[in-house]
């Protein structure tokens, strides 16, 4: 009697091969195949993105802090208009200024030189010069309707380069149509010079042919009524006046610079 093969144990975790046909055939042939773990796929790591150069970013524009202080420029237009009315009525004020009152230039002359001492000193330092001398200066107001206000007048003598001294007044006040005459002392001591030098103004004030210099430095204020303007800075020069002139009495002029004087005259109108 043959053998018959033993039976194959069929393992209790394990379906049958014909259980397994039937579960796909009932749910059908679309359902889907489980996943085993071993077949997921971790996410891609991210890639670092680079950072772009200063030069590349995008730049915000800054929100400007100005303000116009009108829309649409309206105020610029308004005080610009505003200016050309001021300086219309300014020009013809100065016009009105000048007809009505028509100031002029006062005028100085030098009346008169006096040294009262002159000497020049030889000594074991070199030569030296002490002189003192009197001047007088007229100054005229011409001006009909204008009084003139000086301030501090200084005046310096010199001759051939050498200060022969300085000397000053007091401020004053000058009516219309007014002449005022100013005597100024003016001195020097111990002056040390060139051998030479004090030869040559010794011989010259010998012979009474120096040539002499004045300088006057004053400050002018125009007045009408109460009303008085601050001083404008003014130079006058005397220049080539000579001993022997001054003495038959010929009146040397002096020059004032008008710039000054008609620079004056346009600040008056408006302080």
């Amino acid at each position: 009697m043959a053998e018959q093969p033993a039976a194959t144990p069929t393992s209790p975790m394990q379906k049958p091969q014909a259980s397994r046909s039937r579960d796909l055939s009932a749910h059908g042939s679309n359902a889907p195949s489980p996943v085993r773990p071993s077949q997921l796929r971790p996410p891609p790591a991210r890639k670092p993105v680079p950072a772009l150069p200063q030069s590349y970013r995008l730049q915000h524009p800054r929100k400007s802090h100005r303000r116009c202080c009108c829309s649409g420029g309206t105020c610029c237009c308004y005080t610009f208009l505003v200016l050309i009315i001021l300086f219309i009525l300014l020009g013809v004020t100065a016009c009105f200024f000048v007809l009505w009152y028509s100031p002029e230039v006062p005028v100085f002359n030098l009346l008169s030189l006096h040294f009262r001492r002159f000497n020049v000193t030889d000594g074991p330092d070199g030569s030296t010069l002490s002189a003192q001398a009197l001047i007088a200066v007229e100054v005229r107001n011409p001006n009909n309707n204008l009084r003139l206000n000086y301030g501090t007048t200084e005046l310096d003598l010199s001759t051939d380069g050498v200060d022969l001294g300085q000397g000053r007044v007091p401020p004053f006040m000058q009516g219309r149509k007014n002449t005022t005459v100013l005597r100024i002392t003016v001195e020097t001591k111990d002056l040390l010079l060139e051998s030479g030098k004090a030869r040559r103004l010794q011989s010259g004030f010998a012979t009474k042919s120096l040539l002499l210099q004045a300088d006057i430095w004053t400050g002018i204020g125009l007045g009408i009524q109460d009303w008085r303007t601050w001083k404008a800075a003014v130079e006058v020069r005397c220049s080539d006046i000579r001993m022997k002139q001054v003495e038959r009495g010929v009146v040397p002029k002096c020059k004032l610079k008008l710039f000054k004087w008609y620079a004056m005259n346009f600040l008056f109108l408006i302080f």
